[in-house]
């Protein structure tokens, strides 16, 4: 049901509503309103909102809220939340709604269960630069819910951190720890985020080679899980490995078994790649020996039998 202002933290005879729209609208809203002055607001609001006007209510219902007008601030969490008179805009909501239930109101309190998993569903593709800090704060009190959302939020705060939305910076580490979180909370694409942090992590932080380790390690967890995704990022690392300047027995071995990895998972992209890798050992790699294509031959013929 709409809200409807005074009905809950105020009380009021109405008045002349036209008289208070052209005396109150140019009046200083940096100053805390009078009694009387906050009155008119309301009744200008309830007059708006009674019509489906909630556009020609917003700047009153602001003022309102700047002055702690709880009932005001409801009806705006409401107009969020439903797209009315503002783009719809969960994250807003759900900040307004928070702000009345800390007051005790029931309703807010169980419109933001409701609006919990819209938050998480709607993620971050819809949100403005502006929005990202209040909707770090949002993910967080989900991830506490400790409930069938909390794996979600979790997950949003991975991506969140690996972006550097709403912080002062990118940071891949946290990203890993939220991540693994929601890998626990068995959320689908965790094991492939994970392997995306540790690539994002800054040299300095720790080895590369520790880096790609780990990467691999969960790109095959997320492969294993049927994440077709995961197989062509093996072929991207496998790839990493092959061109670099001085390549080593083990190297190609790790990229062999990347691609063999990927192969087994059934992506075409990564057989094409083995059959490149055999056809161009020894004019591609620097160590070039017989010992690559017999490598490739090898784990060639484990493919096929």
């Amino acid at each position: 049901m709409e809200g409807k202002i005074g009905t809950y933290y105020t009380s009021h005879t109405p008045i002349n509503t036209q008289r208070s729209k052209n005396s109150v609208i140019n009046e200083d809203t940096n100053k805390p309103l009078s009694r009387s002055q906050e009155k008119d607001y309301i009744a200008i609001v309830q007059k708006y909102v009674d019509a489906g006007q909630h556009e020609e209510a917003l700047p009153y219902l602001l003022v309102l809220v700047k002055n702690n007008n709880q009932s005001a601030q409801y009806v705006l969490a409401e107009m969020y939340h439903y797209g009315r008179g503002v783009p719809k805009n969960p994250v807003i909501a759900f900040t307004h709604y928070q702000a009345v239930a800390q007051q005790g109101n029931a309703n807010a309190q169980r419109h933001m269960g409701l609006l919990a998993e819209e938050v998480l569903t709607a993620g971050l593709s819809d949100l403005k630069s502006e929005d990202y800090p209040a909707a770090h704060h949002k993910f967080l009190l989900l991830a506490e819910e400790k409930n069938e959302m909390s794996g979600e939020a979790q997950f949003q705060l991975g991506k969140m951190h690996l972006k550097g939305l709403g912080l002062t910076e990118k940071d891949p580490l946290g990203a890993i720890e939220y991540f693994l979180k929601a890998n626990e909370n068995a959320l689908f694409k965790a094991p492939f985020m994970i392997a995306k942090s540790y690539l994002a992590i800054p040299y300095f932080f720790s080895q590369e080679e520790s880096h790609l380790t780990e990467a691999v390690k969960w790109y095959k967890v997320a492969s294993a899980k049927g994440d077709t995704q995961a197989d062509q990022q093996l072929v991207v690392l496998s790839e990493q490995y092959r061109k670099r300047t001085f390549v080593s027995k083990e190297e190609l071995n790790t990229a062999n078994a990347l691609l063999t990895f990927a192969v087994n998972a059934g992506c075409q992209e990564a057989l094409d790649k083995k059959k490149e890798l055999e056809e161009n050992a020894l004019s591609s790699w620097n160590f070039g020996s017989v010992f690559a294509i017999e490598t490739v031959k090898r784990e060639s013929y484990n493919i096929n039998h």
